[in-house]
């Protein structure tokens, strides 16, 4: 079966959905200390700035409509966070240096580390 391109009409709507995907206060600080987290490491020249938060908070919202649901659970952040931060974030030298030839696998660790290290609403 061949699948056809979205119209205009039937991507507004599903921009609709998206957005009335409800996140708890809970879940929206849970999201702005991940980010933050990013900009602490000894690792990090530049981390994830604040506007991450916004696209952040979209995609995770669009994961929770993929999965059937009206509301976003911490485990969307945690499932988005590697594809959504690991271009956003910048090595300090040390680290490049450190990394040798494996600087994704470096940043995907940092990005680990930060993401453990904030504890996610019960």
């Amino acid at each position: 079966m061949e699948s056809k391109p979205l119209g205009p009409d039937e991507i507004t709507r599903i921009r609709k959905l998206i957005n009335d995907v409800y996140v708890s206060e809970e879940i929206m600080n849970y999201i702005v200390d991940l980010i933050r987290k990013t900009r602490e490491s000894k690792k990090i020249y530049l981390g994830a700035s604040p506007r991450t938060t916004a696209k952040f908070l979209k995609a995770i919202r669009a994961n929770a409509l993929i999965n059937g649901r009206d509301y976003v659970i911490p485990e969307d952040a945690k499932f988005m966070t590697t594809e959504l931060l690991n271009h956003r974030l910048i090595l300090n030298s040390e680290a490049i240096i450190e990394s040798g030839s494996d600087l994704s696998g470096t940043v995907r660790e940092i990005i680990n580390e930060s993401t453990l290290s904030v504890r996610p609403p019960q």
